[in-house]
């Protein structure tokens, strides 16, 4: 019986020691809030008044965006109607790394944190509506607050993977 408790303890710490070895300190989740989740819910809602269908959440795709989102509210990355260049080949470059076929980029931002007035602003702009009405089935959100002015800055990746 002793041997068999030394056994299963040995195994127990083992266990462990693989676990810890298997955790690294730069690995980190990411983290799509409630504001984020409500604006894919919004497109969502708009695209099914259209008969399209949903688009699913890509995590890879939020982190991309987060970060845009927060260069566009630190001032290092200029807000314009347009994505900058480097998000475009940043999406791009993981389309190709999940055999999409299709891709494209919104960028808007609001006075406050309400996701119906950011996909609202984006319906109302003939080309950012085209982006979220087009063929995509792969979404990422990302959103930053500003903290000098309290306006937020969103990007909303898209991509079609067949």
């Amino acid at each position: 019986m002793k041997k068999i408790t030394s056994i299963f303890l040995i195994s127990i710490m083992f266990s462990i020691l693989l676990f810890i070895s298997g955790c690294n300190d730069e690995d980190t989740l990411t983290h799509v809030t409630d504001f984020e989740k409500k604006i894919q819910t919004a497109v969502n809602t708009y695209r099914a008044t259209k008969t399209l269908s949903a688009i699913t959440l890509q995590f890879l795709m939020v982190d991309d965006a987060q970060g845009n989102s927060r260069k566009m509210a630190d001032g290092t990355a200029p807000y314009s109607a347009n994505p900058t260049d480097e998000v475009m080949v940043n999406l791009t470059t993981l389309k190709n790394n999940l055999g999409g076929d299709d891709c494209a980029a919104v960028v808007q931002f609001s006075e406050s944190e309400n996701a119906d007035t950011i996909v609202n602003r984006i319906k109302r702009d003939p080309l950012k509506r085209e982006v979220i009405e087009g063929d995509f089935n792969q979404i990422g959100v990302g959103s930053a607050k500003q903290s000098a002015t309290g306006k937020w800055y969103v990007t909303i990746l898209l991509i079609h993977i067949p």
